[in-house]
């Protein structure tokens, strides 16, 4: 089995949210055994000492992942000085919100 890069397990991880979104077995799957349903989609491993969960959305709990936090405060660059001036903000590992 091979280990994780970072572009491998966003690859991992879009093929699990897509079956999931069109297979209602594997999303059952997904929700009770994470690592079962990364192997159907992948012959990687989740790294020792890492744990993924997945979760759902229903009508009434919405999740929202945080970013991870920091220990100290930055300047802005200019680019993200531009980004924030011009209504859209990166967050994190590259959602992107605009007003």
């Amino acid at each position: 089995m091979t280990t994780f890069s970072d572009s491998k397990w966003q690859d991992v991880l879009k093929e699990v949210a897509h079956r999931a979104a069109i297979d209602a077995d594997f999303r059952s799957l997904a929700l009770k055994d994470s690592a079962a349903a990364i192997s159907k989609v992948s012959d990687l491993s989740i790294p020792s000492g890492t744990a993924i969960k997945f979760v759902e959305n229903t009508s009434t709990v919405k999740t929202v992942v945080l970013p991870d936090a920091v220990s100290e405060i930055s300047q802005l660059s200019e680019i993200e000085l531009e980004n924030v001036a011009g209504g859209s903000i990166s967050v994190g590992g590259g959602a992107n919100w605009t007003r």
